[in-house]
């Protein structure tokens, strides 16, 4: 089995869709659609990504994986969705969850989908994982690394999705494939260059330790884009059951109006897109009381004490770090 040497989380732009869709008052209606559907787009991907990682854990232990990589070059960030590591080279691997029939346009580099009557363009997934590519040969020489060679793969996340390629007389590129094929392809290319000598284990280490130490983040300007303000959001703990804000202090406990007692994890998730939102890893005592909708500071440190939060030494702030941030998610 696979080595996998960091968890791969919910894309911090679904993370932000899913802190400001309920949140959000009613003069921002007009945009909650297109928020619904950048919403559903990105957890398809996300879905498609999960999908990956479960064929990938087949490979073998000579293999390490490093999920959701957004490295910079000269300040130009460039995201790949998973990088394969192994003694002979490394696999950069992209991630399309399209339905319908996709159809590689090979002389002008675009894709086009085709789906229940739509038809959609997109840039060339090949552009893509060559850019990538080209970037990450430079990230390594800007960073004195020993290079290797470099492969890319596009994975198709679903079965019932048809590949096609034009002009059709022209035959699918074999880095193309579906993702349950994609762990067999590079078994088999790792199989094919054991005549070369591998790099050593230690400089393999030393190569993956840098990218994940470097790796970021990704994210676009989200807020900025649908020009939603921070001050404009509704308050108050989103009660994951129901997906209300109807929640009051009772007993220092949160309860949700609707449907009862609201969990410790549904609180600690709400501090946890407030963070999120205001891109910050600590958060102050009446920064807690605002944003939960609680009446006096006694009563937000009567919560803080039963919900668990970190104390940061030295000052009145308080943090999630030590908190399993798994136990915060629904299960995807």
């Amino acid at each position: 089995m696979s080595l996998f040497v960091r968890f791969r989380k919910k894309p911090v732009d679904l993370q932000l869709l899913d802190a400001v869709i309920p949140r959000l008052p009613p003069n921002y209606q007009s945009v909650l659609p297109r928020l619904k559907n950048a919403a559903s787009r990105l957890q398809k991907g996300y879905a498609g990504e999960k999908k990956l990682d479960y064929h990938l854990h087949q490979l073998s232990k000579n293999f390490t994986v490093i999920p959701d990589v957004t490295l910079r070059w000269k300040q130009q960030p460039f995201q790949m969705d998973s990088l394969v590591i192994s003694p002979h080279a490394i696999h950069i691997i992209s991630v399309k969850s399209l339905e319908g029939s996709i159809t590689f346009d090979l002389q002008q580099r675009i894709l086009i989908q085709e789906s229940r009557g739509h038809v959609q363009r997109y840039e060339c997934p090949i552009t893509q994982v060559e850019r990538h590519k080209a970037f990450l040969m430079k990230w390594f020489d800007q960073q004195k690394l020993i290079r290797r060679p470099i492969y890319y793969w596009i994975a198709i996340a679903e079965t019932a999705t048809q590949i096609k390629v034009n002009p059709s007389t022209e035959k699918i590129p074999p880095y193309i494939d579906y993702v349950e094929n994609i762990p067999y392809k590079i078994e088999q290319m790792e199989a094919n260059n054991k005549h070369h000598h591998p790099l050593d284990t230690s400089v393999i280490a030393y190569q993956t330790k840098m990218i994940v130490n470097h790796t970021e983040d990704f994210q676009t300007n989200l807020l900025k884009k649908y020009k939603i303000k921070l001050a404009d959001l509704r308050k108050g703990v989103l009660c994951r059951t129901c997906y209300r804000l109807e929640t009051i202090y009772r007993y220092g406990k949160i309860h949700c109006k609707n449907c009862g007692r609201v969990p410790t994890a549904d609180i600690l998730a709400t501090l946890d897109q407030f963070m999120l939102l205001h891109k910050i890893s600590t958060i102050k005592n009446e920064q807690i009381m605002h944003w939960l909708q609680i009446n006096n500071r006694h009563q937000t440190l009567r919560l803080i004490k039963n919900i668990g939060l970190q104390k940061v030494p030295n000052c009145r702030k308080w943090q999630l770090e030590n908190i399993d941030k798994k136990s915060l998610a629904k299960v995807e």
